[in-house]
């Protein structure tokens, strides 16, 4: 399928969707789009939902050491994963860029994702709700803001 974003200033998050079989193409066009975007970073918080991904390729360090470049925002991030029950989360998911190294955290709930981010989980929950519903609507594309 793809996925779908948004960053959201008055909550202080961007927000991310990715779902089923996710190509390097889309997540470079994913990296260009939130680049673009004059609304991100929303804030300090990231949450990223994988519990539908089938599977996704590993991004461009280059291409992700250019989004993160120069903005000091990978030390100040906090960067929550929900992953499908059964994954470990007693582990740091880390990502090396070639200058700086990004890390989030896993969960299995959004509750305590929502906690750890310091959003509300009820908003946080309507969000992704949308972005999936974008992703397997008739007129779903790779990403969305």
């Amino acid at each position: 399928m793809g996925i779908a974003y948004r960053a959201v200033p008055s909550v202080g998050c961007t927000f991310d969707v990715w779902d089923g079989e996710v190509t390097a193409d889309q997540i470079r066009w994913y990296l260009i789009r939130l680049a673009d975007d004059r609304n991100w970073p929303a804030g300090h918080a990231h949450l990223t939902d994988l519990t539908t991904v089938a599977t996704a390729s590993v991004p461009d360090p280059v291409v992700l050491d250019a989004l993160y470049e120069g903005t000091g925002l990978a030390d100040d991030l906090n960067v929550a994963v929900l992953v499908p029950a059964g994954v470990p989360t007693d582990v740091s998911l880390k990502y090396t860029t070639l200058t700086e190294e990004l890390a989030a955290r896993p969960f299995t709930e959004l509750g305590p994702a929502c906690v750890y981010l310091e959003i509300d989980e009820a908003g946080a929950r309507v969000i992704l709700d949308e972005l999936r519903r974008r992703l397997h609507g008739p007129a779903s594309r790779d990403s969305v803001d």
